[in-house]
């Protein structure tokens, strides 16, 4: 049975993963700060590194072998460039590319010394790919994110260790739940995709899925946005 760890697998698009990858046989150990009690889990602060390396010194001692990590976890602080809060733009990097990043190294290590050809997923947003307004820290982490990707990418592929990133448009999760409850809003962004409507956490997690097993062996350093259509609309 293959090892996967998941970051933020109590809820949203990391739970709808969850559910996928055990349904398909995968031993799932989710990192959150909430419980999912679906699958192994531990209580981690992914904003506090020390806090991860000791959930991961447990994994490696339980489990030993790591053959996938998927970064889903992810904090958003709205707020405008004039007076956005320098603890609100940490916490955003910390959570959302420094922990990724850490995590990335940790289980690389791991997959290095124990010949795997793992891989690593990373979950990133549309709004790494454009403009939006009142979210500097999350668009710029989900940016770095994006890069970041494409370094590990680069890096590892001596291993034969892939990493990819996923791009979900607008979904019905919790993290949206203001604006899928506001109508206005909820249709305005319906609109702009071109199939009309929100995406489902199932409809992400099957590509997450694709990702990190063997159907996407030859697929490294890439960018997948599933987002309805979204960011190649025209008029």
């Amino acid at each position: 049975m293959k090892n996967v760890i998941l970051t933020g697998g109590s809820s949203g698009i990391g739970k709808a993963i969850l559910e996928i990858l055990k349904s398909e046989g995968f031993n799932v150990i989710n990192l959150d700060i909430k419980k999912n009690n679906n699958s192994f889990y531990l209580k981690t602060d992914l904003s506090n590194l020390n806090d991860i390396k000791k959930s991961f010194i447990k994994i490696e001692k339980k489990f030993g072998k790591i053959h996938a990590l998927i970064n889903s976890a992810g904090v958003t602080f709205s707020g405008n460039i004039k007076n956005y809060s320098i603890k609100n733009w940490n916490k955003t990097v910390l959570v959302n590319l420094t922990a990724p990043f850490f995590l990335s190294q940790l289980v690389s290590k791991n997959m290095i010394k124990n010949r795997i050809k793992g891989s690593i997923l990373n979950i990133t947003s549309i709004g790494a790919e454009l403009g939006f307004p009142d979210n500097p820290a999350y668009q710029a982490s989900k940016g770095g994110l994006k890069n970041l990707t494409k370094a590990l990418a680069y890096d590892l592929s001596k291993y034969g260790i892939r990493v990819n990133s996923l791009a979900p448009g607008y979904t019905e999760t919790a993290m949206n739940k203001k604006s899928f409850l506001n109508k206005t809003l909820r249709k305005k962004r319906a609109e702009r995709s071109m199939l009309r409507r929100w995406g489902k956490p199932k409809e992400i997690a099957e590509t997450a899925f694709f990702l990190i097993s063997e159907k996407s062996s030859f697929t490294t350093g890439q960018n997948f946005v599933v987002d309805g259509g979204w960011t190649v609309k025209g008029f």
